[in-house]
């Protein structure tokens, strides 16, 4: 059973860098996160890698955003957002309600809608959607919207890390070989 570092958390808001990484936070202990960091002013810095927060934990994370003016760099890594999660970051960036610039979702599988949302966002300048398994209709998407973003650089440039994307069979078969496991027990086996 794993405990949520309350102390470790509540001793660091005053402190502009929280890593909370790798200590199965879960969506409620991240909803607990966020409603802690809506009026923070202090923390600029939020590493919340490999929690299993999920798309559940992924919207609280981006209610608080459009709250919150001080966080600007968080890192979502790993934590199975799935559509919703990613959708709620897609919202996010379209609607240019936070305050961030850097951005990492590495490791998901549905991030795709929130690359295509930095069209219209002039705050993210680095977006690290590395390790998320785009089929071959999703990178052609994204190598489009690439084309977009640089031919209207002029306003902005944006920084993508787009260094590793598993072909569609790949995931296929890790996807049978795991499918009677939940995607949080799975990053433990």
């Amino acid at each position: 059973m794993e405990v949520v570092p309350v102390s470790h958390f509540i001793q660091n808001l005053a402190k502009p860098y929280i890593n909370l990484n790798h200590h199965g936070l879960g969506p409620k202990g991240v909803k607990a996160i966020a409603i802690a960091l809506v009026s923070n002013t202090t923390v600029t810095h939020l590493e919340l890698e490999d929690n299993c927060i999920l798309a559940e934990g992924a919207i609280c994370i981006t209610e608080m955003l459009r709250e919150n003016s001080s966080l600007q760099e968080l890192n979502m890594s790993n934590n199975h957002l799935d559509t919703a999660g990613a959708e709620a970051f897609a919202s996010l960036l379209l609607d240019n309600m936070s305050y961030l610039h850097t951005l990492q979702l590495s490791g998901g599988s549905h991030c795709l809608c929130t690359f295509v949302s930095l069209q219209g966002n002039y705050q993210v300048k680095e977006l690290d959607l590395s390790h998320n398994e785009f089929s071959e209709k999703g990178g052609q998407l994204l190598g489009q919207m690439l084309g977009n973003l640089i031919y209207y650089s002029h306003v902005r440039m944006v920084s993508v890390t787009l260094a590793t994307m598993t072909n569609v069979s790949e995931h296929k078969h890790r996807m049978r070989n795991h499918s009677n496991s939940s995607p949080c027990q799975r990053e433990g086996s």
